[in-house]
């Protein structure tokens, strides 16, 4: 989980991380692959960091075979992937861009939190 700086789509994610947007692939793989869960969100308006008011999903969450499975001791619910914006969170304004914390050249904002949205799933654990 976490700012990969790419979309789920990038050379960085596909080919270097072996990741895809199939469950399937990630459970029948010979080699170990990822299951990206954030592939869903592209068609979605809203993205995790927006750059120029233009959304990005630069934030991913990779799951290996292990939790990929259905019946796995800790498995994703890959239906409760989203990104989250809570109040206090956004921008007002026409985007809903995150308020940033400032630092790395800009002004530090007491009350910013990051340049990007976190983002959050379900995680359940087997009896």
């Amino acid at each position: 989980m976490g700012d990969f700086n790419d979309e789920p789509f990038d050379t960085s994610l596909v080919t270097h991380a072996l990741s895809t947007r199939q469950r399937r692939r990630v459970l029948k793989a010979e080699t170990p692959r990822l299951w990206n869960l954030m592939w869903p969100a592209i068609g979605l308006p809203e993205g995790s960091f927006y750059f120029n008011n233009e959304p990005n999903l630069l934030d991913q969450f990779l799951v290996n075979a292990n939790m990929a499975r259905q019946d796995a001791t800790l498995a994703v619910d890959a239906d409760s992937v989203q990104i989250l914006k809570f109040d206090g969170m956004v921008n007002p304004g026409t985007y809903p861009s995150p308020v940033p914390f400032g630092g790395m050249g800009n002004e530090v904002n007491q009350e910013g939190f990051s340049d990007h949205f976190p983002i959050g799933l379900r995680v359940t654990e087997a009896d």
